[in-house]
């Protein structure tokens, strides 16, 4: 009687320690503890931060613009004469070197300027044959040096009309550089001072860009900058200017 009597004191005392434990348990499920949020350990302890000695550095702003390529050297090369062209001996991307000829114009049909042209030449050659001829004389002191000078001179006159006539009918770059505009073709005829081609030199070249009015006070001439370009996938160093 007293073994059962302690058995059932045993199994009493765990079931009421495990129902003391399950109640405790499932008072803390029902009323779970509250933890300081952040603010209230910011207030407590302060806000973490990383410190460093204080120093002077220079801090780098970056601004974004896009802008249009353009050669520092550039020219639209006109036509001299009223003529037609015969032939386009460039197209757009073609390198050129200075005093390359761009475009021939037509010297065979009847004009002024054909038959200038042909005037000039005749000329020319005339003078140069007569000015060796004097100077030959003039080497063998068969003639006096007055007749050799104004051989000389006629020479050298229709020397610079034949060059000027030359260059008229045969238009030259007067730069290095890449034809990036022609606007005209062959059997076109053109007027004088009517643009043939543009020529851009790109050993140096400007961006030009539109900068808002809130933007302006940040861009300063002389700033460096960086040029990337979209076509080469390359970033070039360059500098503000106006």
């Amino acid at each position: 009687m007293s073994k059962r009597l302690k058995t059932i004191t045993v199994v009493g005392g765990l079931l009421l320690l495990v129902a003391v434990v399950l109640g405790f348990r499932i008072h803390e499920f029902n009323n779970p503890p509250e933890f300081p949020s952040n603010e209230q350990l910011q207030q407590e302890f302060g806000v973490p931060v990383e410190v460093a000695p204080v120093e002077l550095r220079t801090i780098t702003a970056l601004e974004s613009f896009t802008g249009t390529v353009e050669g520092y050297s550039q020219t639209e090369v006109l036509s001299e004469v009223s003529q037609k062209v015969i032939r386009l001996k460039v197209k757009v991307g073609s390198r050129v070197s200075q005093n390359d000829i761009l475009a021939e114009m037509d010297t065979r049909s009847v004009s002024n300027t054909t038959l200038r042209y042909a005037q000039t030449v005749a000329g020319y050659e005339d003078a140069k044959l007569n000015f060796e001829r004097m100077k030959n004389l003039y080497e063998a002191g068969a003639i006096p040096k007055q007749s050799y000078d104004q051989a000389r001179l006629n020479y050298d006159v229709q020397k610079a009309n034949y060059e000027a006539v030359i260059s008229a009918v045969n238009i030259k770059s007067p730069i290095s550089g890449i034809v990036t505009e022609t606007y005209v073709e062959a059997g076109d005829r053109v007027n004088v001072n009517q643009p043939v081609a543009k020529v851009v030199s790109f050993d140096k070249v400007k961006i030009r860009i539109q900068v808002n009015e809130s933007e302006i006070a940040r861009v300063r001439s002389g700033q460096a900058c960086v040029v990337f370009t979209t076509s080469l996938d390359q970033e070039f160093p360059g500098t503000v200017g106006q």
